[in-house]
């Protein structure tokens, strides 16, 4: 299974092993990371962080999947 995100820590942790970061953004809040393997990108990123402890972390493989209004007609 190819995955294009990923919410679940424990899999995020496992996921990131495989990792090797190549940046963070200026705002520190954004982690990214190439698979050497298989040549993909994967941002490391929390949603909703203004709750207390960050938010839900998320890894996410890039480009991000964009979904158009022709994609549902």
């Amino acid at each position: 299974m190819h995955l294009s995100f990923i919410c679940n820590q424990e899999q995020i942790n496992i996921k990131i092993k495989s990792l090797s970061k190549t940046s963070t953004s200026e705002d520190g809040w954004i982690d990214f990371y190439i698979d050497k393997v298989t040549n993909e990108n994967w941002l490391l990123t929390r949603y909703d962080s203004e709750y207390q402890g960050g938010g839900l972390q998320v890894l996410k493989r890039l480009p991000d999947i964009q979904a158009t209004y022709r994609d549902w007609e």
